[in-house]
């Protein structure tokens, strides 16, 4: 999921503007639970992951790269680094090519 293109803020709601691939998301919100984002400025700072995108009750990660592609019993498979783990190959993992989306 990619952030919001805009805030539109009112005194009680905020409309977010989201991209394409967000257009199911409601994009309105009360502005007690909104707050700008802060990018950290202590250097080298462990940045946590973000979490999974949830579309229509599961979890789906965005892929940050595909590493290797093979052919398993007629099927192909990709071994992917998901976006946010910073080249860590214990969280890489190999998915079929059915289980990747756009």
């Amino acid at each position: 999921m990619k952030l919001p293109t805009q805030l539109l803020r009112g005194q009680v709601v905020g409309i977010l503007e989201w991209s394409s691939d967000c257009r199911h998301v409601h994009p309105v919100f009360h502005v007690s639970i909104l707050e700008p984002f802060k990018q950290s400025t202590i250097p080298k700072q462990h940045q946590f992951p973000p979490p999974p995108a949830v579309v229509e009750e599961k979890e789906e990660w965005e892929v940050a790269q595909a590493l290797e592609a093979k052919l398993k019993r007629g099927k192909l498979w990709y071994l992917v680094e998901w976006k946010g783990f910073r080249k860590d190959p214990e969280r890489s993992a190999c998915e079929p090519f059915s289980n990747l989306a756009d």
